[in-house]
């Protein structure tokens, strides 16, 4: 996540380069997505605020300005 406002060694602008939607999905459902601001820090921390009740995987999907989109999974099991 790069805000556009700092400099980089030689004092030239680091382009604006953050995430601007994140969406998350459990067994398909999806979660409320979140648009991150430039305010936001450079590693964000998302929390999720739902109960497990059956097994499944989430998936995460991140898109940045520059359009590229960044994907992630993980498997939850529920005993």
């Amino acid at each position: 996540m790069e805000t556009g406002y700092r400099r980089n060694e030689t004092g030239a602008a680091i382009p604006r380069d953050i995430i601007n939607l994140f969406v998350c999905t459990y067994n398909g459902n999806r979660d409320l997505p979140r648009r991150p601001a430039s305010g936001d820090r450079r590693e964000p921390v998302h929390h999720l605020l739902h109960g497990a009740t059956e097994s499944g995987t989430l998936e995460f999907r991140w898109t940045d300005d520059n359009g590229k989109v960044e994907t992630a999974s993980a498997k939850i099991t529920v005993e």
